[in-house]
């Protein structure tokens, strides 16, 4: 395993590298944080780091399947520069939460392409683990993946409280959704999240329904975040694409997403079943 990748774009940061990679060295390329540590992030330009997940996206990223040609990527000096740029990013002078939010899924997406380095293309589950546990860099603010998507801070991406993350985020697994071979934006963040949605839970590689058997096996990011789907439903007539249902079950949520209404019914009267997860990396 090769020693973890630490950005290093301020000098501030560097202040710190010394003490970062002993401590990094002593446990093998990951770290348990405790609690966030900042640094000074400075104005660094939302559109450089926009444009920059954009043309990697378009260059390495396949359009059908989503997969990623890794070690063409590590390559690119650009990837390098954009990690740096999202490290130093100051968020606060982003007035717009679907600018931020976009903001906040097109860093998570470079981070894990670029963090995946630490552990190679052949890893094991184990190994995915580290990966979301390691330290990483984001607007001034030491945190790991995990945190980034699940934590509690108002910033981060859970707080935004939009289900359709999660077919956005892409944890570099055949078993993820297909990451998408352009940035997110702001202007169009709504519309991409539905589309994500849709094609996720119609494609029958994630998601099986069995009119004649009536078995339903979805995706285990059904399972995981259940609680996150639970009240919600497509709305194509809302400006967001969502509405609230009072009560709404997870198989409410699927249903939503399915034109065909004896589809619809089969889910709904369906006990889900749960797909094992497959971490085989999403390489070309």
């Amino acid at each position: 395993m090769q020693n973890t990748i630490i950005p290093q774009k301020s000098s501030k940061i560097s202040l710190f590298l010394p003490l970062i990679a002993c401590i990094h060295l002593c446990c093998s390329g990951t770290i348990d944080l405790t609690e966030n540590r900042s640094f000074a992030a400075d104005n660094t330009n939302l559109s450089f780091i926009t444009n920059s997940t954009d043309t990697l996206m378009n260059t390495y990223v396949s359009a059908d399947r989503g997969l990623v040609n890794y070690e063409a990527l590590w390559k690119n000096p650009l990837l390098k520069e954009l990690v740096d740029s999202i490290a130093a990013f100051d968020l606060s002078i982003v007035q717009s939460p679907r600018d931020s939010l976009a903001y906040w899924i097109n860093s998570y997406n470079i981070l894990v392409i670029y963090h995946l380095q630490n552990y190679g293309l052949t890893p094991q589950p184990q190994h995915n683990f580290k990966l979301f546990s390691q330290e990483i860099a984001v607007s001034g603010i030491y945190m790991t993946l995990d945190k980034l998507e699940k934590g509690e801070n108002p910033s981060y991406i859970k707080k935004f409280n939009e289900p359709r993350t999660h077919f956005a985020l892409v944890c570099a697994a055949l078993s993820c959704p297909p990451l998408i071979n352009r940035a997110y934006t702001g202007d169009s963040l709504y519309a991409m999240l539905d589309r994500n949605t849709f094609k996720f839970i119609n494609n029958n590689e994630f998601n099986m329904i069995n009119q004649s058997t009536g078995s339903v096996r979805v995706s285990m990011l059904f399972n995981w975040y259940a609680s996150d789907f639970e009240g919600f439903v497509r709305d194509t007539l809302s400006a967001t694409g969502l509405s609230r249902k009072a009560g709404g079950t997870v198989k409410d949520f699927i249903a939503s997403y399915l034109d065909n209404e004896s589809l619809k019914k089969t889910v709904l009267d369906a006990t889900l079943e749960f797909a094992p997860y497959d971490w085989t990396v999403n390489n070309q």
